[in-house]
């Protein structure tokens, strides 16, 4: 078999690497070792993680086919891929910590994302023991609900529904598409939510506290509820902040009026010289257009919005592994060789 193999985006992989020295002070030869012990753990916790397929099409042979069973089956620490469906994954309550990934989505709107335009996509998620504590979730669903459960990572989701966080400190959430409400509230205290595309609000009730960087926070002219937070470099549509208490608000743009004077705050924007076409609800579209107000009007000189800042809005909501999205294979062998042609990247 010959095959043509297109490679973007390849990530280069950097270790970090001790003084070639032979001697050490006694505190670096401490670090040392300790570092090298902290590999060796994360080497046998990486070797002993399994990948496990889920997928419930006709005529497929894998692992799963649905989430529950998928969940509880696989072992603390392992992975569940859910693979292309017109078919939901169904419901999961987790009870162990996990990696979900999918597919990511708009996959059939924007091109060269992945080989096929069909989403992974499950329904409603539970996370309430809190042995379910550092799972991170990739896969797009409706709705989630957490209880008591800390350090959870939900990033490059679709989420067609809304999230509610209760008492789940120091959650991530970051490069996801919602089209609802993030609710975050009964105490939950260090709560990041960044470069995302929130197309409904945030709610954050006085005894949970937050950074919010970077989002595009379509309030629907509800405006929202932050307590506890810093606030920067967002873009407010169809609204503004709302009401915002203890909060440290600056260099944020929206089309309303509630934004505090100064600290680099634009109010009255008219969003359509800020996106390329904000009322599209496209992911792609909240990119900002060339002469955008919100260039460089972020913190410290960074873009606004959810394309901006360290770590921007990846489109399509694609997972941080690979993909393959392009295959060219002739639809029948001629001989005994076959040309093929696969085209990848990385989407870190």
């Amino acid at each position: 078999m010959v095959s043509t193999i297109e490679r973007s985006d390849h990530p280069n992989w950097v270790f970090d690497r001790f003084p070639a020295e032979n001697t050490f002070e006694p505190k670096q030869l401490f670090m040392k070792k300790r570092y090298i012990i902290w590999v060796i753990i994360l080497l046998c916790n990486a070797a002993q993680a399994k990948i496990w397929r889920v997928n419930n099409n006709t005529g497929i042979a894998a692992d799963f086919t649905n989430a529950q069973a998928a969940h509880d089956g696989a072992a603390m620490g392992d992975t569940l891929h859910f693979e292309p469906s017109l078919s939901s994954y169904g419901n999961v309550m987790l009870s162990k910590r996990l990696v979900l990934i999918g597919t990511g989505d708009f996959l059939d709107i924007n091109p060269n994302q992945q080989s096929t335009g069909i989403a992974a996509r499950l329904s409603d998620l539970n996370i309430s023991n809190p042995a379910a504590a550092g799972t991170v979730i990739m896969v797009s669903f409706s709705y989630m609900i957490i209880q008591n459960v800390p350090n959870l990572v939900i990033q490059r989701c679709y989420i067609s529904n809304l999230v509610d966080a209760n008492n789940a400190d120091n959650m991530v959430i970051r490069n996801c598409y919602f089209q609802n409400n993030i609710n975050i509230q009964s105490g939950s205290a260090n709560i990041l939510v960044h470069n995302n595309i929130i197309r409904a609000h945030i709610s954050m009730d006085a005894g949970s506290s937050g950074t919010i960087l970077n989002n595009v926070i379509s309030t629907n002219g509800n405006g929202s509820l932050l307590y506890n937070s810093i606030v920067r470099s967002n873009i407010f549509v169809n609204g503004g902040v709302g009401l915002a208490v203890a909060c440290t608000i600056e260099n944020n743009l929206e089309s309303g009026s509630s934004l505090p004077a100064g600290s680099g705050n634009q109010s009255s924007v008219s969003m359509s010289t800020v996106f390329i076409n904000h009322s599209s609800g496209l992911d792609k579209d909240f990119q900002l257009k060339a002469g955008s107000p919100a260039i460089a009007a972020g913190y410290g000189g960074i873009d606004a919005g959810a394309y901006g800042g360290l770590s921007p809005y990846v489109l399509s909501v694609l997972p941080n592994v690979p993909s393959v999205y392009k295959l060219i294979a002739p639809p029948s062998v001629s001989g005994n060789t076959m040309s093929i042609t696969i085209s990848t990247k990385s989407n870190n």
